[in-house]
This record gives structure tokens, sequence and C-alpha cells, in this order.
């Protein structure tokens, strides 16, 4: 009789140990469970809530719902995690891609934020590209009327642009040509919205600029400028006979009149060089 109630003892204590275990399987499934759903709320913005809420039917139809103490088959919660990595995977790329350079065209990147047949953002260690479908795309900094400053290499380095630019040392480089609206050089410097130049007359004809006597002869600036601009200019002599010296008789929006002279008398040029500034 005392063997067979040891023997029972025994079997419930084993029995007591494996439901022990069990417990707390269910209840490290669990915590597992609820980490995933954790990284899903933040990733939504939702803020902690003081006391437990109820699956929001935005994300129950992509992840199971557990209830409260009731066990958590390990289907529903690596159906959970599967879930949760795919949307990661669309949101921010795949874990170790094939290809991890950002390449301008195509799908590759070690991030990728965004639809690869849609507008999306590829990064890696060093490159930062903007595609849609594969196909390169504008890359927007800032944009919008509300937008704050853009401010590149603010205390140290040099920003180049094309390449490096003629003057290794300067701030900005720029391989390529320069457009702007308007230039301003210097605190409270003159600001242009245009500078034209220009050769009047072909340099190695002689005399090919005519002298402007006694009307003077009419320079287009092939632009038209808001206002009368500022014009230099100066006769370019290659064979040291023609005009020696030159004036401005009048400057319009659209062009200049010129005569020319030799000592005192009047003389036409080889070519005159003209350069005009203005808005």
């Amino acid at each position: 009789m005392n063997q067979s109630l040891e023997a029972r003892l025994e079997a419930l204590e084993v029995e007591f140990k494996r439901l022990v275990r069990r417990r707390k399987q269910l209840r490290a499934a669990g915590a597992i469970a609820g980490a995933a759903l954790l990284v899903l709320v933040a990733a939504g913005a939702v803020a902690d809530p003081a006391s437990p809420t109820a699956c929001a039917p935005t994300r129950s139809n992509l992840l199971y719902c557990f209830l409260p103490d009731a066990p958590a088959r390990a289907a529903d919660i690596n159906s959970n995690f599967e879930n949760l990595a795919a949307w990661i995977d669309q949101k921010i790329g795949p874990a170790n891609p094939a290809d991890p350079e950002a390449a301008p065209t195509g799908t590759s990147g070690l991030i990728v934020v965004g639809s690869g047949t849609g507008l999306n953002l590829s990064l890696d260690g060093d490159e930062v590209n903007a595609r849609n479908n594969g196909v390169a795309a504008p890359l927007f900094l800032q944009r919008g009327p509300s937008a704050g400053d853009t401010r590149l290499n603010a205390d140290f380095g040099n920003v180049i642009i094309g390449a490096g630019g003629p003057n290794t040392a300067a701030k900005l480089q720029v391989n390529g040509v320069v457009s702007a609206s308007q230039l301003e050089v210097g605190s409270g410097g003159t600001r242009f919205a245009r500078v034209v130049m220009g050769t009047y007359g072909t340099c190695s004809v002689p005399g090919s600029a005519p002298a402007g006597q006694p009307t003077a002869q009419f320079v287009p600036f092939g632009v038209t400028f808001g206002t009368a601009p500022s014009v230099w200019l100066q006769p370019q002599e290659l064979d040291n006979s023609g005009c020696t010296s030159v004036r401005i008789r009048q400057t319009t929006t659209t062009g200049f009149e010129y005569q020319a002279w030799t000592g005192g008398t009047p003389s036409a040029c080889d070519c005159i060089q003209w350069i005009a500034f203005g808005q």
C-alpha cells in the first residue's frame, strides 16, 4: 500500500514539473508575440496604453491576436513574425540584400525605402539614389514652401558638384556651367541678374568692325536686359594698324552704339570685345 502511494506521489510530482515547464513555455511564447506587437505599435507611432486594449482592426487582419491567459500556438506566432518581417522588408528593404550597392537605376541597395516598382530611395554605405520603377529620378531635399535651410559641410570640408573643380581648395567646386537667376559677390556687392559678353567683327580680318562714323555703329546683345546694362569694351588689333580707341555713344536694353578712332581720325577696327553687366 505504501509503495503504491509513493509511486503515485512520484508520478504526480513528474506531472506537476511538466505542467510548470509548459506554463513557462506558454509565457515565453506570449512574451515573444507581445514583443512583435509592440514593434508594430511603435512603428505606427501609437502611444503605450494605460490599460490593455483589443487588437486594432487595421492590424488584426495581418497579425494573430492573443487573448489574456490563453495559450498561443507556435504557428500563430511564426505567422506574426513572417508578416512583420515582410512589412519591414517592404518599408526599408530586405536584410543582407544580394546587391547592397545603391545604384541610380534598378532595385538594389543596402536599404530601399519605398516600392521597387514605384518611387523609392536607395542607400548603401556612401550613396543615396532616388529612383522611380528602376529608373533614375530627381532627389529633393527640404522640399516645400515651409522647408528650412539646407546646409552642406557647414563647418568643414568642401562641396563638390560634378567632380573636382578647377580650384580644389574652394569651399564650393563646380565642374561645368553655373547658372543663377542673380549673382552677388561679397557682402554688399552689386547684384547682377545677367552677364553677357561677345566680340563684334572678325579679329583675323583687318577693319571688319566699322568705325561708326558719322553714324554710331549698333552692336546687339543677343538678349534683352530689364534696364540698360553697364558695358565695357576694348578694340583688338592684331596687325598693329587700325583703331586705337573706342567709345560708347548709347546703351539700350538690347545693345549699344560705338564709334572708333585712330588718334583723332575715325578708323575701323579689326574687332571689338565687349561685356555687359545688368539686371
